[in-house]
C-alpha cells in the first residue's frame, strides 16, 4: 500500500524565514539514522527522484510513499510529515484504543462498587446490634457481653475474633445475626408513620424527621406511599443522608410549597458533610431517588425571580435518578451537580420552566447542569473547591420538553453547563455519556459540552430545538489550587479532547444541528482553545419544515484532529463547514439542497491568522447545493478526492469544486454532473492558490464552463475527461 502526500514546504518552523529553497530534498524512513533515500513513486506508479529539488519557495509537489510517516532533510533542516490516510488511520486507531480503555475503566469501576459493596456489607454486620447468642458462641469474651448488653457495637469495641466470626460467609454467627437484625443501610422507613399523610398542609418537616432517622441509622430507605388523604404531598427543602435509597410509590406527586424546594445532600446546620477532608467526593453519597413527580406548582405558589433548584448535590459519589418528573421550575435547574463523581439518570423527564428575572436573562438554564464544585459562601468550599464532576450516565429514554403547564415553556437548555473553571485536581468535568434520550423543543440548544473532556453524545433525539448539540471552550482564567487552598490566576483556554457526536437524529432545528467551537487567542498566555479527537459520525438531519435553516448542518471550528464522516442532511445554507481547523477527514457524508455550499473549509473570517491545514475531503456526495459543491480557502494542505457533485449551483452561477487562496493541494477523481443549467456552471476552479494539482480523472459532465482559468504558481490542470 503506498500512502498519498500533498506536498511538503522544507521550512524551520522555529524560524518562517528560513527556507530551504532551491535545495536539494531527500525524504527517508524516520526510523533510519542513516537518512537514506526511500522509493517514491507519483499518482501513476511511476518512480520518482529522490533526492529531489525544491523551488524558489522551498515546496516539493506530490509524491507516493509505502510509509504514512516519512522525515525529510534539506539545507541543514530536518522535518517529519505524515499522509491523510495516515492521520486518518492514527485517528481510527485512537478511537479505537479510546473505545477499548472506556470499556476497561467501566468493569474497573464495576469492581470497584462490588468491592465498596462488600466492603460496607462486612462493616454493616460488624456494627450490627449483638445480643446473648453472640456472648454464648464466644464464651468468656468481656467485649461482645458488654456489647450485647448496650445492643449496638462500634468497630473499636470488636476484638478479631469476634470480627472474623461476624465476616465468615454463612457463619452460625452470621446467620442468626442476619436472621434477628436489619442491617445498617437495609432499613425501609414509611413516611406514613411520621405522619405524612397528603392532607394539603406542609409536610417538609415530616419527610425531615424520617430522613433525620434514617441517618441516625447509617442509612437505609424512606418509602413513601400514595397518601391517605389522596392529595399531592406539599413540601419545602430538605435535606438527604448519606446512604439513602428515596422511593416514592407509583403517582406519588410533591408540590413546592414555599419559596425553596426540593432536596439537597448537606447538612441542614451547614457543617462539613465531608468523611474526609482530603477526599472533595466524601460528602453525602451514596443517594438514589426512585420514583415520584415533583410539581414546582407554578401556578398556586409565589415564586422570587431568583427562582429554585428541584435538586442540589455536591461533593458526593454515587448519585442515582430513576423514574423521576420533574415539572415547572423557575429560573433554575432541575438537577443542578456540582462536584460529583458518578451520577446516573435514568427514564426520567424534565418538563417546563419559567424565566422568572425581571429582564429575562436566563435563556441559557440547563435542566441538568453539570460542572465542578466552585462555591466560596460555603465554609468547608477550599475542601472542595475544583472538584470536577466524572462519570455521567444520562440515558434510558429521558425526555428533555414542555410540561403544557399555561405560562410555562420547554426547558432552554436540556444538559450541559454555561460556565466553566480551569483544569483543577488534575481535570476537567467529563466522562460524560448521553444516550437514547429525547430533546423536544429547547429553546437555546439541546445539550451544552462546555469545556468538558471523554464525551459521547450518540444515538438521541432533538426536535424542534433551536439549536441541537454545541461544544464550546471557554474557562473563567481560575484554578484552585490546593496547596494554597485558594484560586489562582490560569490561562483563559483549556484544550479539551475526545468528544463524540454521533447517530443522532435532528428534526426541523431552527439553526446549527451539531456546533464545535474552540476559540481564538487571548486571555493570560494568548492561547488557542482547541478541541480535539472530534469524531461526528452517523447523524442525520430531517427537516419537514419548508425551506432552508440559515446555518450549517455541521461546523466544527479551532478543532483539531476531527473525523466528520457518514452524516445525512441538507435544507440548512451550508451542509458541513470546517473552519480554521488542522488534520480533518470529511469522508461519505451524504449533503443535498443547501443554500449555498455543501462541503466548504477555510481559516474563518474571524481568525485572521490561523492556518487551516491538513483538510482531506473524500467520497462524498453533493447533491444540488446552491451555490459551490466543494469549496477550500484559505488552507495550506488539501485534498478533494473521490467526491460526486450532482447539480451545483441551483441558486446561483457558480463551481463543483473550488480551491482559492490555499497551497499544496490535489484534486483527483471527482465528478461534478448537471442535469440541467437554471445558473451558468464550472466544473472545477481555483485562484490564488499555489502547488495545487488536478489530475485527469476527474469528470466533468453538462456543465457550462468545464474549467475556470486558473491562477497562481504551481497550479496547474491534468488531463480532464469529459463526455
Amino acid at each position: 500500500m503506498t500512502f498519498p502526500y500533498p506536498g511538503l514546504f522544507a521550512i524551520d518552523p522555529t524560524d518562517t524565514q528560513n527556507v530551504a529553497a532551491n535545495s536539494e530534498l531527500t525524504i527517508f524512513d524516520p526510523a533510519d539514522p542513516n537518512r537514506a533515500p526511500i522509493s517514491l513513486t507519483d499518482s501513476e506508479g511511476l518512480q520518482v527522484d529522490n533526492p529531489m529539488a525544491t523551488n524558489d519557495k522551498g515546496f516539493i509537489g506530490v509524491f507516493y510513499a509505502e510509509l504514512d510517516e516519512v522525515g525529510w532533510t534539506a539545507a541543514g533542516l530536518v522535518g517529519v510529515v505524515q499522509s491523510f490516510q495516515g492521520i486518518k488511520q492514527q485517528a481510527l486507531t485512537a478511537s479505537e484504543d479510546a473505545s477499548a480503555s472506556a470499556l476497561s475503566a467501566t468493569v474497573a469501576r464495576a469492581d470497584a462498587q462490588d468491592a465498596a459493596a462488600a466492603a460496607q456489607q462486612a462493616a454493616s454486620l460488624v456494627e450490627a446490634p449483638a445480643d446473648e447468642v453472640v456472648a454464648t458462641l464466644v464464651q468468656g469474651d468481656t467485649l461482645t457481653q458488654t456489647a450485647g448488653d448496650a445492643r449496638w457495637v462500634t468497630n473499636e469495641g470488636v476484638d478479631n475474633t469476634v470480627s472474623v466470626l461476624f465476616n465468615a460467609p454463612d457463619s452460625a454467627v452470621q446467620v442468626a445475626a442476619d436472621n434477628r437484625y436489619t442491617k445498617r443501610g437495609e432499613l425501609t422507613v414509611n413516611v406514613a408513620d411520621f405522619g405524612a399523610k397528603g392532607d394539603g398542609t406542609d409536610e417538609t418537616a415530616k419527610f425531615q424527621a424520617a430522613l433525620d432517622h434514617i441517618g441516625d441509622l447509617g442509612g437505609g430507605e424512606l418509602f413513601v406511599p400514595l397518601p391517605t388523604f389522596g392529595q399531592p404531598y406539599r413540601v419545602g427543602k430538605f435535606y438527604f443522608p448519606r446512604n439513602l435509597k428515596f422511593r416514592s410509590a407509583p403517582g406519588v406527586v410533591y408540590q413546592r410549597i414555599g419559596l425553596s424546594w426540593g432536596g439537597v445532600n448537606t447538612p441542614q446546620d451547614g457543617t462539613s458533610p465531608l468523611a474526609n477532608t482530603n477526599d472533595p467526593y466524601s460528602g453525602y453519597g451514596n443517594i438514589t431517588i426512585e420514583g415520584g413527580t415533583w410539581d414546582g406548582s407554578v401556578q398556586t405558589e409565589a415564586y422570587t425571580p431568583g427562582g429554585y433548584n428541584c435538586f442540589y448535590f455536591i461533593a458526593a459519589r454515587n448519585i442515582t435518578f430513576r423514574d423521576v418528573t420533574v415539572k415547572d421550575v423557575v429560573t433554575n435547574h432541575c438537577l443542578d451537580i456540582n462536584g460529583v463523581e458518578g451520577l446516573s439518570v435514568q427514564r426520567c423527564q424534565f418538563r417546563g420552566f419559567i424565566d422568572g428575572t425581571a429582564d429575562q436573562s436566563r435563556g441559557y438554564t440547563e435542566a441538568i447542569q453539570i460542572g465542578p464544585s466552585d462555591d466560596d459562601n460555603i465554609s468547608w468550599g477550599a475542601d472542595i473547591n475544583g472538584a470536577a464532576s466524572r462519570n455521567i450516565t444520562i440515558s434510558d429514554k429521558c425526555f428533555f420538553g414542555a410540561s403544557g403547564t399555561p405560562g410555562t415553556q420547554a426547558y432552554p437548555a436540556g444538559v450541559g453547563n454555561h460556565g466553566a473553571i480551569n483544569r483543577s485536581r488534575g481535570l476537567l468535568t467529563g466522562g460524560i455519556n448521553i444516550t437514547d434520550c429525547d430533546f423536544d423543543g429547547c429553546t437555546f440548544m439541546g445539550i451544552s459540552v462546555y469545556t468538558w473532556e471523554n464525551v459521547t453524545i450518540r444515538d438521541n433525539r432533538f426536535n424542534r430545538c433551536q439549536l441541537g448539540i454545541r461544544a464550546n471552550n471557554f474557562t473563567s482564567a481560575k484554578a484552585w489550587d490546593t496547596t494554597l487552598r485558594d484560586w489562582v490566576t490560569a490561562p483563559t483556554r483549556e484544550n479539551p479532547a475526545d468528544l463524540t457526536i454521533c447517530d443522532n437524529t435532528f428534526t426541523n432545528t431552527v439553526t446549527t444541528d451539531i456546533s464545535v467551537l474552540g476559540t481564538t487567542r487571548s486571555g493570560v498566555d494568548g492561547a488557542w482553545g482547541w478541541i480535539s479527537d472530534v469524531k461526528i459520525t452517523g447523524n442525520t438531519r430531517v427537516r419537514t419544515d419548508a425551506g432552508r435553516t440559515p446555518n450549517e448542518f455541521i461546523r466544527v471550528m479551532l478543532s483539531k484532529r476531527v473525523i466528520v464522516e457518514h452524516n445525512i442532511g441538507g435544507q440548512a445554507i451550508h451542509g458541513i463547514t470546517i473552519a480554521a481547523s488542522q488534520d480533518v477527514i470529511v469522508s461519505r457524508n451524504h449533503i443535498r439542497d443547501t443554500a449555498q455550499y455543501g462541503v466548504r473549509a477555510d481559516n474563518s473570517s474571524s481568525v485572521d491568522v490561523f492556518p487551516a491545514s491538513n483538510v482531506h475531503v473524500e467520497n462524498n456526495s453533493i447533491i444540488d447545493a446552491g451555490t459551490h459543491g466543494i469549496g477550500v480557502n484559505a488552507t495550506l494542505g488539501f485534498e478533494i478526492i473521490s467526491n460526486k457533485v450532482i447539480n451545483p449551483c441551483r441558486l446561483a452561477s457558480a463551481t463543483g469544486i473550488l480551491f482559492s487562496g490555499s497551497d499544496a493541494g490535489l484534486v483527483s477523481s471527482n465528478s461534478v454532473a448537471a442535469d440541467s443549467l437554471p445558473f451558468a456552471i464550472t466544473g472545477v476552479g481555483g485562484s490564488g492558490s499555489t502547488n495545487t494539482r488536478v489530475t485527469l480523472d476527474n469528470r466533468i459532465e453538462g456543465v457550462t464552463t468545464r474549467l475556470a482559468a486558473l491562477t497562481g504558481t504551481g497550479t496547474s490542470y491534468g488531463n480532464i475527461q469529459y463526455t
